[in-house]
């Protein structure tokens, strides 16, 4: 009989989606960004699964850039991954926008100082300072 792979349990053997089993049994996009995910944050290396339209991919940093892996839409339709806790619900590619703004941690605290500020005064892009 043909099992769907999005019948997780029984994909599965009726056994838990672990790496374990991943890899023992295989899997599609999901599984496959799920396993290599996991792989790369036991060995320390921040990476996360990533949305797409249809598909599951995930990004990693690599070498200080984040590089998005497992892709069949590119970084435009590649959303962060419901289930996972993120400060924002924007689109993947923030997390390399916030990597290169964080690497001035002293300019991105001024910015985000200004930022918080300008909300704060309810200034809109009309609103200069003279």
């Amino acid at each position: 009989a043909v099992v769907s792979t999005q019948s997780t349990g029984a994909y599965y053997y009726n056994k838990p989606m672990s790496l374990k089993n991943i890899h023992e049994v295989g899997a599609v996009c999901g599984g496959i960004s799920k396993f290599a995910t996991g792989m790369a944050q036991a060995f320390g290396v921040p990476a996360l699964m990533v949305g797409q339209p249809g598909h599951c991919a995930f990004i990693v940093l690599n070498n200080g850039v984040w590089s998005l892996r497992n892709d069949v839409s590119g970084w435009g339709e590649s959303t962060t991954h419901g289930g996972i806790t993120y400060t924002w619900m924007k689109p993947a590619y923030y997390f390399s926008l916030m990597n290169e703004a964080q690497k001035d941690l002293a300019a991105y605290g001024l910015s985000e100082k200004i930022r918080i500020s300008s909300e704060m005064a309810n200034l809109g892009p009309e609103d200069t300072f003279t």
